[in-house]
């Protein structure tokens, strides 16, 4: 029983030391708002930042993502519109500004 309890305490700090964004601006250009993103303690979520530079419709998009998947939806687009694209990831809240 003892074992049990040090595992369940040891799980419940690895769980809240993994960083991860609770929150993220959310949205395009200039304008943009904080959004909740994870409302759980899983710490599955990201801030992300987009931006695409050059080309026929320049744009910056700031989302949550899942931190097992890149930027989806900003590349694509940006390739369309013959722009040169770049994304960056961090684990704060609200560090994609």
């Amino acid at each position: 029983m003892r074992i049990f309890l040090t595992l369940a305490l040891v799980m419940v700090v690895l769980v809240a030391v993994t960083e991860s964004a609770k929150r993220c601006y959310s949205g395009s250009k200039d304008r943009y708002e904080s959004r909740q993103c994870d409302t759980g303690t899983a710490g599955n979520f990201v801030c992300q930042k987009f931006t695409c530079e050059g080309g026929k419709s320049p744009f910056v998009l700031r989302t949550c993502a899942n931190k097992r998947t890149g930027c989806l939806a900003g590349p694509a687009i940006c390739k369309f519109s013959k722009g040169t694209g770049s994304c960056s990831r961090c684990e704060g809240d609200n560090c994609n500004s």
